[in-house]
C-alpha cells in the first residue's frame, strides 16, 4: 500500500482497498504548499438497509475533517502531502459502497453563507447536520473496496477515477 500511496499521493482522493485480510481506507489532500493541514477520520459506521421488510447490509459512512494547523515561521516551505489510514478487521465485498462525508470548518462555512444564493442552495444541499451540531458535507460518488498487487497496482479497476494503475 505505501508504493501505492507514494505514486498517488499528489491527487487529492479518497479509497478502499482490500489487502491481506483487513480493509483500509485512505483519505489523501494532494500537495499543500502553503499551510499545515491535518485529516483525522472522526467516525466510521456500518448502515443497514431496509426494503420490503427484509434487512440487509448497506454502506459503510466515513467521516472526516480537515484542520489548518497554525503556521509555523522555522518550516521551510516545502511539499507536503496529508493522508489519514484506517485499517478495519476482514475485507469487505466490492459490492458495499464507502460514503465519505467532510466535516466543515468555520472558514467553509462562512464562505457557503457568503454565496450568492443558487449557489448556497447548491451547497446546503450537500450539507448536512451531524448529532454532534457540527455541519459535515456529503462527498458524492461512492467508493467501492480495490485490491492491490505486490508492487502497488490496482488489482480491480472498478472506480479507479483518481489514482494510477
Amino acid at each position: 500500500m505505501q508504493k501505492w500511496i507514494e505514486e498517488n499521493k499528489l491527487i487529492e482522493q479518497n479509497k478502499v482497498f482490500n489487502v491481506n485480510g483487513k480493509t483500509y481506507v485512505l483519505i489523501l489532500l494532494g500537495k499543500k504548499k502553503t499551510e499545515n493541514f491535518n485529516v483525522e477520520i472522526t467516525g466510521i459506521r456500518e448502515t443497514i438497509s431496509i426494503q420490503y421488510g427484509e434487512v440487509s447490509k448497506g454502506g459503510i459512512d466515513i467521516i472526516y475533517k480537515v484542520s489548518k494547523l497554525k503556521k509555523d515561521n522555522n518550516r521551510t516551505r516545502e511539499n507536503i502531502y496529508p493522508f489519514v489510514i484506517a485499517e478495519i478487521d476482514g475485507e469487505f465485498e466490492i459490492d458495499r459502497s464507502f460514503q465519505f462525508s467532510k466535516k466543515l470548518i468555520e472558514d467553509e462555512l462562512d464562505e457557503m453563507m457568503n454565496d450568492e444564493p443558487a449557489k448556497r442552495l447548491q451547497r446546503v444541499l450537500s450539507a448536512q447536520t451531524d448529532r454532534d451540531g457540527s455541519a459535515t458535507k456529503l462527498l458524492l460518488s461512492p467508493v467501492t473496496p480495490e485490491s492491490l498487487t505486490e508492487d502497488g497496482k490496482v488489482k480491480d479497476s472498478k472506480n479507479n477515477f483518481g489514482g494510477r494503475d
